[in-house]
């Protein structure tokens, strides 16, 4: 495997296990729908800048992930981490262990409030990237949040197009 591929291979497969806790709901305001530009990296894998917090993330695409902001960025945020008490795996086996948080988020004009995301020490990660002219990153966009804003990626044009959830 080419370590580019390990970048988001590893957290493209990332599964982690889901405990079985009443969480509050997920809130949303804003339009309908959205559309967001997105940018290609080397390898052609599809990125944007996300607001998070308040703070502009950079996150992938990753339709088999979950939701993960490095935990290093999450720190700085402000935000409650709780430590699940479950393993993380991914690709190549255990990720470590499971943190977690809720983060409220801003795709285009479509807010999410409290968001719940996986925080992974992405470091190694972020250095296979960088050794590969990829951006840096703080994280990856996930199928759970995809599947939820109904995502429609247009390849061509380069958009993701998000529809708030009723």
């Amino acid at each position: 495997m080419r370590r580019r591929d390990l970048l988001i291979g590893s957290i493209g497969m990332l599964t982690l296990a889901t405990a079985a806790r009443s969480e509050p709901p997920v809130a949303f305001e804003g339009p309908s729908s959205v559309t967001i530009p997105l940018k290609r990296a080397a390898d052609d894998k599809l990125y944007l800048t996300v607001l998070v917090m308040g703070r502009d993330l950079v996150m992938f695409l990753d339709t088999g992930a979950s939701t993960v902001l490095d935990i290093n960025i999450v720190r700085t945020l402000g935000v409650t981490l709780a430590d699940t008490g479950q393993q993380g795996f991914g690709l190549t086996g255990a990720a470590g262990k499971r943190i977690a948080t809720h983060v409220d988020m801003q795709l285009g004009a479509l807010s999410i409030t409290g968001l719940p995301v996986d925080c992974l020490d992405l470091t190694q990660l972020k250095a296979v990237s960088r050794g590969n002219g990829m951006p840096e990153f703080d994280g990856v966009i996930g199928a759970e949040l995809l599947t939820m804003l109904q995502a429609q990626v247009d390849f061509g044009r380069l958009t993701l197009t998000v529809k708030r959830p009723k």
